[in-house]
């Protein structure tokens, strides 16, 4: 499976496990193999996001823009194998990796 926006666009409701306070996005377990840039623009008030167990070889530097508000993001059990430290830039208020 390949992310973008429409995907989460039209599946964001179903998939948001969290409360109105801490909105979260569980794609743990989809078999996702890439994320297209921009995918997480339109949810920028998500709190935590979970990509862990997937296919995920690769993260483009720019993948998590506009997701400011992040606190917890988990891209474990994944195959990635570099991230490059400008990944995290725009995640001011990540608390937890």
């Amino acid at each position: 499976m390949i992310l973008d926006n429409e995907y989460l666009r039209y599946n964001f409701n179903s998939l948001n496990r969290g409360t109105e306070n801490h909105p979260e996005l569980d794609l743990r377990y989809k078999q996702i193999v890439s994320i297209q840039i921009n995918a997480f623009n339109e949810i920028g008030d998500l709190k935590s996001l979970n990509l862990s167990n997937n296919q995920l070889s690769t993260l483009e530097n720019t993948i998590f823009n506009g997701l400011g508000s992040l606190k917890i993001l988990n891209v474990s059990n994944n195959q990635l194998s570099k991230l490059d430290k400008e990944i995290f830039n725009g995640l001011k208020c990540l608390e937890y990796l």
